[in-house]
């Protein structure tokens, strides 16, 4: 009977064992799927690009309108000049993803710099890609860096 009562005891600590590894991979590759600053920071700045603490400023207060309505947001802008045109990247980060559908399907504003551009390739999780370049190729290149 006491022999039951071990190997029943060790199959219980065994399997919490196992429930809290299979636990700890679950956390890990769920926080390893979400999109990070970081991420993005690297593929702008792998493409050239060069963050403007200047052209935050500036974005920050033509953002007001997201202010008025308690909304949180970061701005990150980033700029790449050659010789044939300027490519700005502005990346507004949201408190969340369901805020910033929010924001992008009911503010003028947001709804405004985007344009006729497609919004699937300028969302990524919480991060929104405002391009602002003359050419269609430049606004590719920089969805293309985003979404890298």
């Amino acid at each position: 009977m006491i022999f039951k009562v071990v190997i029943i005891y060790a199959e219980e600590d065994f399997m919490k064992k196992v429930f809290l590894i299979l636990a700890f991979v679950l956390i890990l590759s769920l926080l390893t799927g979400c999109v990070s600053f970081e991420k993005i920071d690297q593929n702008f700045e792998a493409a050239g690009y060069t963050y403007s603490q200047e052209a935050n400023d500036l974005m920050d207060a033509a953002l007001q309108s997201l202010e008025e309505s308690d909304v949180q947001v970061s701005v990150h802008v980033y700029t790449l000049a050659d010789l044939l045109s300027s490519k700005i990247a502005v990346i507004l980060e949201f408190d969340t993803s369901k805020e910033l559908k929010e924001q992008v399907e009911n503010n003028e504003d947001i709804q405004a710099l985007l344009g006729k551009l497609e919004e699937k390739d300028l969302i990524r999780g919480n991060f929104l890609l405002i391009p602002i370049a003359l050419s269609s190729t430049a606004i590719q290149d920089m969805v293309d860096t985003f979404n890298d």
